[in-house]
């Protein structure tokens, strides 16, 4: 059996190489998706902030949109 140890050594060697490349991968997937959904939002909220002011109230998209008026 000692005639098979190293050929079970490189094959552990190439999934580890394997694995760590595969989680590099994973990894700049993630934070690609991440930054892409983030832009998105940044996006949206900038399309519904389009006239909107630090004292105007917004419930929904059903109701008017109300002011407040603060002394």
């Amino acid at each position: 059996m000692k005639q098979n140890e190293p050929v079970e050594e490189k094959k552990q060697e190439k999934e580890e190489i394997k694995s760590i490349l595969e989680e590099i991968i994973r990894e700049g997937a993630r934070k690609m998706l991440q930054a892409a959904i983030e832009q998105e939002v940044i996006e949206y909220i900038a399309s519904l902030a389009v006239g909107f002011t630090p004292h105007t109230l917004i419930y929904n998209s059903l109701t008017p949109s109300y002011t407040l008026i603060s002394q």
